[in-house]
């Protein structure tokens, strides 16, 4: 059984049926059996099979984060042992989100490059599907799933979002007096899509389960949490974006959270790097990365 387990949790990392059985010289329908049977033994469902989207039950979010821990610490012994009394050296060329990046990885940058001296870095900060082939990036953080086949997939992160703004807003504007008026009557940060068209589609979840499709566009569209945040703060708009990146504005009272009952979906975020890279000093950068979010307090999925 643990080896299965040990299978869902890879599945889970990489969200797609087929990279997970090519990964493990597998075939799909074998590892499709493997999780039936593991599912059948545990007497729970742990994937949810009639949606479109790859989606995990309760109890295999439970059973995930239980075993995953497991998983990484197997692999940074691996990869220690691996690179032990060996220098390595060589230039990495990274794509990384902007917003998630200031307070989840750029922090810990500068004691990566010290404990590395051989390492040169070259880190750009973005949030769209990267192609690693043409532009020449060795791995990338992304908040959508590529479309190449040819790079390998793994869930590190996801946040669910919210709705925030300043007291002064409030002051000035009034509150919405619904989740509807958010977009309808108020000046409300929409999200701009990589193809510079306004999201038009808000899918809301309630804490209760209730979901609530919202349709509109705001006046306002931005593609980066980031400046999103800083419009907020200026007392005059309504922006979206996750606890994690708004925590000291929240601590400090210089925004709120409204409607908190509602989240907005869930931001997730994917490594991705090409199906043939294994070199020592991407594996390295990999398992920075993984330290970087192990010191996240906020789970992989909630």
């Amino acid at each position: 059984m643990l080896d299965d387990i040990l299978l869902f949790v890879q599945l889970v990392n990489i969200g797609n049926y087929s990279q997970t059985a090519n990964k493990f010289h597998i075939s799909q329908p074998t590892l499709s059996r493997k999780i039936a049977q593991l599912e059948q033994e545990l007497g729970v469902q742990l994937i949810k099979r009639n949606t479109r989207n790859f989606e995990i039950t309760t109890a295999g979010n439970k059973l995930y984060h239980g075993f995953s821990d497991q998983v990484d610490h197997y692999n940074r012994v691996i990869n220690s042992l691996k690179r032990e009394g060996e220098s390595i050296n060589g230039k990495l060329n990274v794509s990384l989100p902007t917003a998630l990046s200031v307070y989840a990885i750029a922090p810990y940058v500068g004691e990566f490059m010290q404990k590395n001296p051989g390492i040169e870095l070259n880190i750009a900060y973005q949030n769209r599907e990267i192609d690693l082939v043409r532009e020449k990036f060795d791995l990338a953080i992304i908040s959508e799933i590529p479309k190449q086949q040819t790079t390998k997939i793994r869930l590190l992160h996801a946040v669910p979002l919210y709705i925030y703004c300043t007291p002064e807003y409030i002051e000035r504007y009034g509150l919405p007096k619904s989740i509807h008026d958010c977009i309808a009557t108020h000046l409300a940060a929409g999200s701009l899509k990589e193809s510079r068209t306004p999201e038009r589609d808000y899918f809301l979840h309630h804490k209760n389960g209730e979901e609530l499709h919202l349709v509109g566009s705001s006046r306002l569209n931005v593609s980066n949490s980031m400046h999103g945040k800083y419009m907020a703060l200026s007392g005059h708009v309504i922006a979206g974006g996750w606890d994690a990146l708004y925590a000291e504005e929240l601590k400090s009272g210089q925004l709120i959270k409204i409607y908190p009952e509602y989240n907005w979906g869930m931001l997730s975020f994917y490594l991705v790097r090409l199906a043939n890279s294994e070199s020592a000093l991407v594996n390295l950068f990999i398992e920075f990365i993984e330290e970087c979010f192990a010191r996240l307090k906020t789970p992989v999925t909630e």
